[in-house]
């Protein structure tokens, strides 16, 4: 989030929800920002760090917007990944088989539908789909 939003009147740092301590598994402290979606407003507040270039976060990294503002309607990041499509998903999900990883991201590739060769990766936590074009969910998945 840069330093603009952070600095609005409008954002508070909440160390009290209704005259009382904040539970510890609510976060302590926390980063309330209203223009911007809640994955912005940070709810275990540690540290505050103004950097002089944008330094994209986990999230971001993966597709949610730098900013997130809401009357924008800034969700995701609509930046394109140099190749899209089936083949480089395919390519992305052999790379995954080799590696064994846990993660596997195809956000971005304008995809119409998940590829069939990712119900063989019995091994996958955490499969990331943001910025496609997929309009069902097969039976079976949550």
């Amino acid at each position: 989030t840069g330093r603009e939003e952070f600095e609005r009147e409008d954002v508070y740092l909440a160390w009290e929800w209704n005259g009382k301590p904040i539970p510890e598994e609510h976060g302590i402290i926390r980063l309330f920002i209203p223009m911007l979606y809640g994955s912005k407003s940070t709810k275990f507040l540690s540290e505050i760090h103004f950097l002089e270039e944008d330094e994209k976060g986990f999230w971001e990294q993966r597709g949610i917007h730098s900013r997130g503002n809401v009357m924008l309607e800034e969700r995701f990041n609509h930046n394109k990944r140099d190749k899209t499509g089936i083949e480089e998903a395919e390519r992305i999900i052999e790379e995954c088989k080799k590696t064994n990883s846990t993660e596997l991201d195809l956000s971005g590739l304008e995809l119409e539908y998940i590829p069939e060769s990712v119900f063989e990766l019995t091994f996958l936590r955490s499969l990331l789909l943001f910025n496609n074009k997929i309009s069902t969910i097969p039976i079976g998945i949550s």
